[in-house]
C-alpha cells in the first residue's frame, strides 16, 4: 500500500483508528489487512516504509522542484520495481525517493531520466535511511484529502472483501 501523509491521515479519520505515529498507522494497518508493505510519501522528507514488519524513516533529496506532477507516480513505480525484485527495505525507499525527486526537478509529468542523473543526486549530510525504535516520535500534522481517502479506503474495502 503506498499513499501519502494526507491519505494516511485521512484513511485514519474514516476508519476511526487515529494513529499517535506514521510508524504505528503503518504498522496497525500493515498488519491488519495483510499487506506486504506499506509506504507513507513525504514529499521533501522522504518517505516511511514498512516491510515484513520493519519500520523505516528514508530520508528525501533536496531539489529545486519545477512540478511535482508525475513525482509520485515515479515514486510508486520505483517502489513496486524495488520490492518485486526483493531489494532490502532501505534501498527500496532510497531509490524511489531519489526518482520521485528527480521527477519533481523537471517539467512535466513524465520527464526523460537516466539512471545515473538518480545516483547522482546528493542527501544533505545529516540524513540517512534510519531504523526507528518505538519510542522515538515521528513527524506528522492533521491533515485531510478525503477524495485520496475515500480512494485508498476502497482499496481496503476490496481487499476485505
Amino acid at each position: 500500500m503506498k499513499l501519502n501523509d494526507t491519505e494516511g491521515h485521512a484513511v485514519e479519520d474514516l476508519l476511526g483508528k487515529p494513529a499517535r505515529s506514521v510508524e504505528e498507522f503503518c504498522t496497525n494497518n500493515g498488519k491488519a489487512y495483510g499487506w506486504e508493505a506499506v509506504c507513507v510519501t513525504r514529499g521533501a522528507r522522504g518517505c516511511a516504509l514498512w516491510i515484513g514488519g520493519e519500520y523505516m524513516d528514508i530520508a528525501g533529496y533536496p531539489v529545486k522542484v519545477v512540478a511535482t506532477v508525475g513525482s509520485g507516480d515515479a515514486f510508486a513505480a520505483a517502489f513496486v520495481h524495488g520490492l518485486s525484485n526483493g531489494w532490502p527495505p532501505a534501498e527500496i525507499g532510497d531509490f524511489a525517493n531519489r526518482l520521485g525527486a528527480l521527477v519533481a526537478s523537471r517539467p512535466g509529468a513524465i520527464p526523460a531520466w537516466i539512471i545515473e542523473e538518480c545516483r547522482a543526486l546528493d542527501k544533505p549530510a545529516a540524513c540517512s535511511a534510519s531504523l526507528r525504535t518505538p519510542d522515538q516520535p515521528s513527524a506528522g500534522g492533521k491533515c485531510s484529502s478525503v477524495a485520496s481517502a475515500y480512494f485508498v479506503l476502497s482499496k481496503i474495502t476490496n481487499v476485505l472483501s
